[in-house]
C-alpha cells in the first residue's frame, strides 16, 4: 500500500482506525498528519455516512463496493478549498466470515471533470454568441452567459471593454502611452454598478 501511487487507505477495527499512504494524504489536505490513526468518521466527516453504506454493502455481498464520481473540497493551508472529483471502491478484509476492516482504493478524476465542464461552457457560449445580431448585443449575451454558468465560482469576476480608435487623438500626436485607442465599458460580473474599477471610458493615451 505504501508504494502504491494511487490514494489508498485501510480502515481497521470496530472504530475503523485509518492508516493511509502518501498519495491519500493529499486528499486529506491540511489535516494531515493529525488524521492518521483517527476513526474514519473523523477523517471524512462529510462523507462518513456514504462510506459506511458502501462498507455495509461490501460485507453483505462479500465483494468490493464501487462508488461513482463524488465531488468534495480539500482543505489547503495556503489557498481556498480545492475542488476534487473521486471514484473509489471499498474492499472488505475478511477471514472466517468475519470482517476486520476495509481497503479504500481511490482514483482521482478531477482533471477530466474540469476539462469536460469547461468544454461544455465554451460550446454553450459559442452557440449563444452566434445568435447576436450585432457587436453591441454580443457583449450583453457574453455577460449573461457568464452569470448563468454553474458553478458560479468558475467565473467569479469578469469585466468587459470594447476598443475603438480614439478620434480625439490626431495622427502623429505623441501621447503618454503612444496609443490612440479608447475602451468603452460593456458590462461586468461580480462588480457593483458604478464601481471605480469599471469607468465608462478608458483612454489608453492617458490612463494609468
Amino acid at each position: 500500500m505504501l508504494c502504491n501511487s494511487q490514494p489508498t487507505a485501510i480502515y481497521w477495527g470496530e472504530d475503523f482506525t485509518t492508516v493511509y499512504n502518501e498519495a491519500f494524504s493529499l486528499l486529506v489536505g491540511s489535516r494531515h498528519p493529525s488524521t492518521l490513526g483517527k476513526p474514519m468518521r473523523d477523517v471524512f466527516p462529510d462523507m462518513a455516512g456514504q462510506i459506511q453504506k458502501l462498507m455495509d454493502t461490501s460485507v453483505k455481498k462479500q465483494r468490493a463496493s464501487n462508488e461513482d464520481e463524488t465531488r468534495f473540497f480539500v482543505d489547503t493551508p495556503s489557498r481556498p478549498p480545492l475542488e476534487t472529483y473521486l471514484k473509489w471502491s471499498i474492499v472488505p478484509l475478511t477471514q472466517d466470515n468475519k470482517c476486520y476492516g476495509f481497503v479504500h482504493h481511490i482514483s482521482e478524476t478531477t482533471l477530466y471533470q474540469l476539462f469536460r465542464r469547461r468544454i461544455k461552457m465554451l460550446v454553450n457560449m459559442g452557440e449563444e454568441l452566434g445568435t447576436a445580431k450585432d457587436v453591441k448585443s454580443l457583449w450583453g449575451k457574453l455577460i449573461n452567459e457568464f452569470a448563468s454558468y454553474e458553478p458560479a465560482y468558475d467565473i467569479p469576476l469578469a469585466i468587459l471593454y470594447s476598443i475603438e480608435k480614439d478620434e480625439s487623438v490626431r495622427e502623429g500626436t505623441t501621447t503618454k502611452y503612444a496609443s490612440s485607442r479608447i475602451c468603452h465599458f460593456e458590462g461586468a460580473l461580480g462588480v457593483p454598478p458604478g464601481h471605480p474599477i469599471t469607468p465608462e471610458q478608458l483612454r489608453l493615451s492617458e490612463a494609468d
